[in-house]
């Protein structure tokens, strides 16, 4: 059995291989919505010379891996409004209107974002998680319960077998 990934440009990682930052992806998120780069009708992630001055350094910023050889960072942020250029678009309305490989992406960094917001707290004992530098994973200082975040990828598949095709209910 071949497994491959579902991603054709992007590789993930926890810690960024170099520290040329100049430029990356950013995945930035606001509740439910993403935020895009609107050029013409093309629709694009935003890099961070799109988004310098509006985000700060110090935002709470989280490492995705590279795409297309650029660091990529996913983060939450509670704004009204976009910058000029940009504007926050629901997640699912994006389907088909971005890139297969940033859509993906993008619904990784949803899922990532979600799993750090419900997991601030140790759902045993109520203390607050601490996020571990070793793997992804949250880790709770009082009774050491661990956090992985419960990333939900989407498959189809067909069983077939002498041109029939199995169909389940």
């Amino acid at each position: 059995m071949v497994v491959t990934s579902i991603y054709k440009r992007y590789e993930p990682a926890k810690e960024p291989q170099n520290n040329n930052n100049a430029k990356a992806w950013m995945f930035v998120f606001n509740a439910d919505q993403l935020l895009v780069k609107e050029a013409a009708e093309n629709l694009s992630i935003p890099t961070s010379k799109d988004t310098d001055g509006w985000l700060s350094q110090s935002q709470n910023r989280r490492y995705l891996g590279e795409l297309e050889g650029m660091p990529a960072y996913y983060l939450e942020v509670d704004a009204t409004d976009a910058p000029p250029g940009l504007a926050f678009r629901n997640l699912r309305s994006l389907l088909g209107l971005l890139d297969e490989d940033i859509f993906l992406l993008a619904g990784r960094a949803s899922q990532l974002i979600n799993w750090n917001r419900m997991t601030s707290f140790c759902g045993k004992c109520g203390t607050p998680t601490a996020l571990q530098q070793s793997e992804l994973v949250k880790k709770c200082p009082r009774c050491k319960a661990l956090f992985y975040p419960r990333l939900s990828p989407a498959i189809i598949v067909a069983v077939i077998k002498d041109d029939k095709l199995l169909l389940a209910h």
